[in-house]
């Protein structure tokens, strides 16, 4: 398993907040555990797991929006029909 430097968990982390990826892929990608990924962001984080929260409520509002979208697009097209 890979020993990540200073630089190497400040990029991993601010990718974390970012919320683009998972913690799985980044592990994958660094060749680390993700459990070593959730231990480092909890020490970095303000309150233990917000971080982690805070990316999991980002991800299921752009869900909802998506799924807004579509019964949006459906409600339209059968007020179209009517």
């Amino acid at each position: 398993m890979a020993k990540l430097n200073k630089e190497q968990w400040k990029e991993l982390l601010a990718k974390v907040k970012n919320g683009d990826q998972s913690i799985a892929e980044l592990a994958k990608t660094y060749g680390i555990s993700s459990n070593s990924i959730y231990k480092k962001v909890e020490k970095a984080s303000d309150t233990d797991g917000s971080l982690l929260e805070m990316n999991r409520l980002r991800r299921e509002v752009k869900e909802l929006r998506q799924v807004i979208g579509y019964v949006t697009h459906e409600l339209n097209k059968e007020k179209k029909l009517l």
